[in-house]
Formats: C-alpha cells, structure tokens, sequence
C-alpha cells in the first residue's frame, strides 16, 4: 500500500511540474508564469473574471455579477472594447 501512494505521489509531482513549465499560448491558464505580449491597446492581466475580464462591443457594461475564476491574458485597457474582430477599439468604432 505505501508503494502505491508512492507512486501516485510521484505521479502527481511530475504532472504538476511538467504542466508549469508548458509554454503559455494565450487565452490564459493556471500555470504561465511570463506575460505574454499583447496586441494595441491591451494589457496583460494575471487574474481577471472570466465573466467580468472586459467589455465587448456586443456588451459594453460588464458585472454587476461576476465569477470567482482567476484567467490570465491580454485584456482590453480600460475604455477599449472587444469588437467582433477580436481586436480592442474606442467605443465610437464599435459597429
């Protein structure tokens, strides 16, 4: 029995060691540890709501509500919004 513990031990230490050093591909996950770059008018956030990261074009006013999750990414500054072409934009460019 202690063999086995063992070994699920180990296990789960080289799991949790290989997955933080996975290289970061944007759209954020728990284990990045450098920024990635971002696009115009975005900023790198470490912790932001999934539900509450930033206003879009399509819903400019985010909240009241929003989740307890942690994603890391690019996220638009503040007074930019997400359009339809991903990219962040003054409002009066939204369509």
């Amino acid at each position: 029995m202690k063999v086995l513990a063992l070994v699920v031990f180990a296990f789960v230490l080289v799991a949790a060691v290989t997955a933080q050093k996975r290289p970061h591909h944007g759209g954020g996950g728990i284990f990045t540890n450098q920024p990635q770059k971002c696009g115009l008018n975005e900023e790198y956030s470490s912790c932001k709501s999934s539900s509450c990261a930033e206003a879009t074009c399509a819903k400019p006013v985010v909240g009241p509500i929003c989740t307890a999750d942690c994603r890391q990414g690019c996220f638009c500054k503040k007074g930019f919004f997400r359009s339809v072409r991903r990219i962040c934009v003054p409002r009066n460019q939204c369509p």
